[in-house]
């Protein structure tokens, strides 16, 4: 027998018989769980008498490691006749309700721990009251979603499990779970699936059009979770722009309307330009998609509301935060703070399991290249982003600087080309980088699919 096979069946040796405890208690294998563990869970299970198998045991004898313990006996009944009236369609049914049990418990304990923090005699520094209000939400979450997140060290073995369960999947044709389809078919083909879970920074100069990319990739993922019945929202955090202004963009680039010419009148006797502005408008509603367009926003606020998010929609599927420098937090100097910010960001995305994407803003030293092709040490304060990021991508848009009259020396491999614009790939998790071409229609602020699924190397000019 495997070591928790015979601690397993010790452990319902116990049940039977104290006795058998003295004898055997230091044959017991610490492989998985210590004597002590099963010691108190032992106690435990003798105070309760005959009513072992009730979930409120399983609250009692939680922080021992006896939840685990007792699944193991609900799960191997059969084969150690622990409870004969305990059925194996029972075992379901029973463990989950083990896990809601303790997940009340541990919630009413932290909600009597927060209430003492919160007493008034203890708050007015708002950065402190802030972060105590953040951490108690994170807190809640985590215990209602994110238990496993919280286990500490874990055997090997677990993660080689799971890697098979990820590669069963993937051979049968399925989405890789670790990545998140965009809706762009060329980037999602080229970067070996979309978004990986976790940070993805998006960096830009000012009009490159990365708003509109990570707008456009929300409502392709959004229509996918509503026309597939999915469970889950889209999240983002426009500290820049007005929900009003992204809807705005949203249904007239998707009509290929020219926003500036519609202002001016220039479509008021178009019937076919409203009637498009329309059927776009009928599309795009009832997406699964919530904005935050407060005009103060900090990491500890975004991190707290997407968890409340979370605990309303059971799933967040992307998180989008327009951009990383207006981001609000403390900080002894800009550069630390923007590395809060993408710090946080990457543990949002750990925490929850979904992709987070950063905007940013490229730095100006960029524009003393004589191509302007963007690099990773083109974004702002880049060595936190290099660091954590699990995917970089950055827009390079030629043709801005042509139309601008900018002198430019064209890059062989990523020439100015009308209604064309460049992805650059600077890093991927076990993907590919390089660049990829899009289309980018810079009068209706739309990007589009050119039928590229690769990405090519490039060398820096």
């Amino acid at each position: 027998m495997k070591a928790k096979d015979y601690q397993t069946l010790t452990l319902c040796a116990f049940i039977h018989n104290r006795g058998l405890f003295d004898l055997l208690s230091s044959e017991l294998s610490s492989e998985f769980f210590t004597e002590p563990e099963l010691y108190a869970v032992y106690e435990t299970m003798i105070a309760k008498g005959a009513q072992f198998t009730v979930p409120e045991l399983g609250v009692a004898v939680q922080g021992q490691g006896g939840l685990a313990l007792i699944k193991d006996i609900g799960n191997s009944y059969k084969r150690y006749g622990v409870d004969k009236d305990f059925s194996e369609n029972d075992t379901r049914k029973y463990a989950q309700a083990v896990d809601r049990m303790g997940r009340l418990h541990n919630i009413r304990v932290l909600l009597k721990a927060a209430s003492e923090d919160l007493d008034e005699d203890k708050l007015g520094d708002e950065e402190k009251d802030e972060e105590l209000v953040a951490g108690l939400i994170n807190n809640l979450v985590g215990t209602q979603y994110q238990r496993e997140s919280q286990k500490g060290f874990q055997p090997f073995d677990q993660y080689l499990g799971q890697f098979q369960e990820r590669l069963t999947n993937i051979l049968a044709g399925n989405p890789a779970e670790d990545r998140l389809e965009s809706g762009f078919t060329s980037f999602d083909g080229a970067t070996g699936g979309g978004y990986p879970v976790g940070l993805t920074v998006l960096g830009g100069m000012p009009g490159s059009g990365k708003t509109q990319w990570a707008w456009q990739s929300v409502i392709n993922i959004a229509s996918r979770i509503r026309d597939n019945e999915e469970v889950g929202i889209c999240a983002v955090n426009s500290v820049e722009m007005t929900g009003a202004a992204l809807a705005s963009r949203s249904v007239l680039a998707s009509a290929g309307i020219d926003s500036v010419a519609l202002r001016l009148g220039k479509y008021n006797d178009d019937e076919a330009a409203i009637k498009s502005i329309n059927r776009e408008l009928r599309r795009q509603k009832g997406l699964p998609i919530l904005i935050d367009e407060s005009d103060y926003l900090t990491s500890n606020m975004i991190s707290a509301r997407v968890s409340g998010l979370k605990a309303r929609f059971k799933n967040v599927v992307i998180v989008v935060t327009d951009f990383a420098e207006i981001v609000s937090d403390p900080g002894e100097s800009q550069e630390l703070r923007v590395a809060k910010v993408f710090v946080s960001a990457k543990a949002l995305g750990k925490r929850l399991k979904c992709p987070v994407m950063l905007l940013t803003q490229l730095n100006r030293a960029v524009e003393l290249t004589n191509t302007r092709v963007p690099s990773m040490r083109s974004i702002r304060y880049s060595g936190m982003a290099e660091a954590i990021a699990d995917m970089i991508v950055l827009i390079y848009n030629p043709q801005y600087y042509i139309t601008a009259g900018v002198k430019l020396t064209t890059h062989p491999q990523m020439p100015p080309v009308d209604g064309r614009a460049y992805l650059i790939v600077g890093k991927n998790r076990e993907g590919a980088v390089g660049f990829l071409p899009m289309g980018w229609a810079p009068t209706f602020a739309r990007w589009s699919d050119l039928g590229v699924k690769t990405l090519d190397s490039y060398q820096e000019v």
